[in-house]
């Protein structure tokens, strides 16, 4: 989102915390529209507006992470652009149009009823896969239980006394109430 009105009020930021300014070339080589300056030390009430609401919105709060500046607003709406324009994100986006391309030829020539019932079938697949993989680690955890529990028998004796003498006794040992006949 980048504004390139020079007529518009800028205010001063407050906070001061931010100082960098993103310096933009006179004639954007892209598109050739003419950029201005981003200084994140100035920014609009939207960008106040908009902190403020972050700051008192309960999940922010929640999560203790301090406040933030309206300049650090800004400055993330700025620069979003750019991020996505990065090489990175741009090859992040190809990948997933050509997984969506690839995807959308294999179920070519179906019906929209063929398409759901071999997208379901897949998810069943994935789960039931899933589902072997914890049942196969539960086996080995099993197992590697069984071969401590089959030490031998003084082990277990001590194990044993160990864990009596961990158990308190009752001091007080009165009858339970019983509700009804007894036999």
């Amino acid at each position: 989102m980048t504004v390139t009105d020079e007529s518009v009020d800028v205010t001063e930021g407050g906070s001061g915390d931010l100082d960098a300014t993103v310096q933009g070339s006179e004639n954007d080589s892209d598109s050739g529209t003419k950029k201005r300056e981003q200084d994140f030390t100035k920014h609009r009430d939207f960008h106040e507006e908009l902190a403020s609401f972050i700051n008192s919105h309960p999940k922010y709060v929640e999560a203790n992470l301090g406040d933030l500046s309206p300049g650090q607003v800004k400055a993330v709406l700025t620069l979003r652009g750019d991020y996505a324009n990065t090489p990175e994100r741009i090859a992040l986006r190809a990948e997933a149009k050509a997984k969506a391309a690839e995807e959308a030829k294999q179920y070519e020539g179906l019906t929209p009823e063929q398409v759901k019932a071999r997208k379901a079938a897949a998810r069943v697949d994935a789960q039931v896969a899933k589902f072997e993989a914890k049942a196969k680690e539960a086996r080995e955890r099993a197992e590697k239980l069984r071969n401590e529990a089959s030490a031998s028998g003084e082990d277990l004796a001590a194990v044993v006394a160990s864990q009596q003498e961990s158990v308190p006794e009752p001091e007080d040992e009165t009858p339970t109430k019983r509700f009804g006949r007894r036999k």
